[in-house]
This record gives C-alpha cells, structure tokens and sequence, in this order.
C-alpha cells in the first residue's frame, strides 16, 4: 500500500489534510490491471466552543388519507405522526396535513408546548378515509407550511416535509418527472422532502421521485406497523439527538458521527445514540448492520455523561450473562433485494 499525505508536515494547522491510498501495490506484467484509488479529506478540527446548538426545526406531516388507505394503513400512519411529535422538543414546531380528493390543513406551525400537542393529537385521532388520492396537493400544502415560516425565520429553524402514503395518486400531478421536478425546486429553497410508502404493493413511482429529487429520503414499510418503530433512531439529525438520557428511562452514547463531524461547523455536536440507516439519497446498494443485544447481571452499567461504545463494552467486562446478534439489511432499492 502506497500512502503519502497533502498538505506537507509544515502546512498550517487550519488546512485540510488529504490521505490517498492505493489497494495493491503490485500490477500484472500482462497489462490489464484494475487498481483502485480512495481519496480521505479530514477538516481541521473546530473548537468546541464554536460547535453550534441544534436549531429547532419545523416538520410538516402529511397524511394520505384517501379512500386507499382504509385499515390499518390509516391507523399505522396515525400512530407514526403521534410518535415523531412525540420525539421533538418544546421548541420545535409541526404542521399537520392530510389529502384525498381535496387537501385540509388540520394544524399549522403549531408550537409543541401542552396546547400545541394537545391540538395535534385530536387532529390525528380525527382523521378518516376519503375519496381519490391528490399527493401532489397535499405534499405542495405541507411544503408551503414549512415554506411561511422559512420567510419569517430564515436559517434560525430547520425544516422538514414527510408524506406519509401508500403512493397511489390517481389526481391532480402524477407524473413522477414532473413531481421530481417541483421537488428539485423546493430542495433549493430549503424544502426538503422525505416519503413513507405504506404498505405491501404501494405504488413507489411517485414517493421515490419526490424523495430523490427532493434531498430527502424514502423509507420502505412493507408492513404498515414498521412505520411506528424506531422511535430511538428515527432519521438522521444534524448536530445530533439530545441525551445521554432519551425515551423510556434508557440512556444513549456518543456515536462515531461526534467525531466525524467535529470539524463542519454545520454538523458539529454531540451525536448520541443510533440515527438510523442513513446512505445517500441516491445510493442503490444493499447495506448490513449489525445489531448486538447483551444480557447483563447489572440494571445499570457504570457509565456516566458523554459516555462512548468503547466505554460500555469496557463497563461490560465481567456482567455479560448472554449474548444475541442480529444482522439486517437496508437498501433505498427495494428490488435488490429479490
């Protein structure tokens, strides 16, 4: 392996550093070598100080509630929405959309104190099947929402589109292209988007379009119960999730994403916890995690504040009972995975 380094050992503090490495050093006297180049930017490091806070974000959850939906698609959804507000902090703000033939805004940039979430909640408990499927209406409703309050706000606030839908859009804009298109344009203005598509058989064609072009994820939930779960790595979160206390009594380290980012001024914080299947929007491959579940004699291991995974599996020397692993797969492309 060949490895040299720029800038030079002399270089300023303050300059990135750039690692090549090549994957053999030897090539076929024949000709016809394949050898493969990565190239590693590390960025000086940031003072702490200067890691910014999370800002508050602004999510818009927009609900399909066409006649398609019926069941326990609708009630999945329901419960889905009532979890992600659970999950965010008093600071932060939701509008709620559902659509079918028409659209209803049912909140909006409603501020998550007691009345705030008291709202919401009865919103979403009060939501029922009805008529064709007009997603296009109902997703550009919950982008203006975010989009007023970007006028007001400018960068003190993240913001954030959901659709939640079983992708069968039969009025108003169904052409995947087209929607793309109106997604790129938002992506632009700071409207990101991400989709939920419900159910086995969804129809994808509209909610990856949306998606990709939108900066934003999809998320595949065959079965209309996976979208509820993951409440302790529900996406990826700039600057970090708060803890190490989260939900359910349960405690959360720091993540190796602490260090990655300690140099983006626009990334740095505390990563604690797990965030989840995260590849780029438009990746293709098949990803493995591998998931680790230890029986301990212990109800609570001697690790205090900003601990790190090093730190447990030491803590965990001499109180491991049993031990089970699991390992999972993810893809954006469902088809990969036959």
């Amino acid at each position: 392996m060949s490895l040299f380094d720029l800038p030079p050992a002399d270089a300023p503090a303050a300059a990135p550093r750039f690692t090549f490495a090549i994957d053999r050093a030897l090539v076929a006297i024949g000709g016809a070598s394949v050898r493969y180049l990565v190239a590693s930017v590390t960025a000086p490091a940031v003072p702490a100080a200067s890691a910014r806070p999370r800002l508050p974000v602004h999510v818009a959850l927009v609900l399909d509630a066409s006649g398609s939906m019926v069941g326990e698609r609708l009630a999945a959804a329901r419960t889905a929405a009532a979890k992600v507000i659970a999950s965010l902090r008093p600071d932060d703000r939701v509008s709620l959309v559902s659509f079918a033939s028409d659209v209803v805004m049912h909140v909006e940039a409603a501020a998550l104190d007691a009345d705030g979430r008291e709202r919401l909640a009865a919103a979403i408990a009060a939501l029922t099947t009805r008529g064709a499927t007009d997603l296009c209406a109902g997703w550009l409703r919950g982008c203006e929402a975010v989009a007023g309050r970007l006028a007001i706000v400018g960068d003190a606030e993240r913001r954030h589109v959901v659709v939640l839908s079983d992708g069968h859009a039969n009025h108003g804009i169904v052409d995947a292209v087209q929607l793309a298109q109106h997604a790129t344009e938002l992506r632009r203005r700071g409207v990101p988007t991400s989709t939920v598509g419900i159910g086995d058989g969804y129809s994808p064609a509209q909610l990856q379009a949306s998606a990709e072009a939108g900066g934003g994820r999809m998320h595949d939930a065959t079965e209309p119960s996976e979208i509820a779960e993951g409440e302790f790595s529900r996406d990826f979160t700039p600057r970090g999730k708060p803890g190490p206390q989260t939900l359910r009594g349960a405690r959360q380290g720091l993540n190796d994403y602490t260090g990655w980012f300690a140099g983006n001024p626009d990334m740095a914080g505390d990563y604690f916890g797990y965030d989840g299947p995260f590849p780029p929007f438009n990746d293709s491959l098949v990803h493995h995690y591998v998931f680790t579940l230890y029986a301990v004699d212990v109800a609570r291991l001697d690790v205090e504040g900003r601990f790190t995974g090093p730190q447990v599996r030491e803590a965990l020397k001499g109180h491991v009972l049993d031990v089970a692993t699991f390992s999972g797969t993810y893809t954006l492309n469902r088809r990969l995975l036959g």
